[in-house]
């Protein structure tokens, strides 16, 4: 099995992992849930139970878009370098592998903040201070390794 198809099947089941938990957790919260997280993890909003139910309709959203944006014609796509016939075919690999990697990665990170307000509010939790860096670095990460590549395959 490919990277990528390995990618789409972890970002579906983490998919489906956030819309698990959510209907498992939704009847144990209370009224009130975090809606917001300061950088130390600390919630520092908040909202009715209600709003669980907003992380993975948006979630879906976002895992659709991804898809929708890899199924469109090549001639729509914005490459990083001039695309010639002779490096097309790589360059497609390219991007699809970089699509199919971000949608696991916006998976994960929706799926870990949904269970960290679902934890929350049932609990004394608080996201990890390196949440945030370590989320940005992997997306980040996973842009620029693309772009070495990309280059790479002029």
């Amino acid at each position: 099995m490919t990277w990528r198809r390995t990618a789409q099947a972890a970002a579906l089941a983490a998919l489906l992992a956030i819309f698990l938990i959510t209907a498992l957790g939704y009847g144990r919260l209370p009224q009130t849930v975090a809606t917001h997280f300061d950088l130390a993890g600390n919630p520092n909003a908040w909202g009715s139970k209600g709003s669980v139910l907003l992380l993975p309709i948006v979630t879906l959203v976002l895992w659709g878009l991804l898809g929708a944006v890899s199924k469109l014609p090549v001639r729509y796509w914005n490459f990083p370098v001039r695309v010639m016939e002779r490096n097309l075919p790589r360059q497609i690999e390219l991007t699809l592998t970089l699509i199919s990697t971000l949608k696991l990665e916006i998976m994960l990170t929706m799926l870990y903040l949904q269970w960290a307000v679902i934890a929350g509010a049932r609990g004394n939790f608080t996201l990890s201070p390196l949440f945030l860096p370590l989320d940005l670095f992997a997306i980040y990460g996973t842009i620029g390794i693309y772009f070495i590549y990309a280059l790479r395959a002029r």
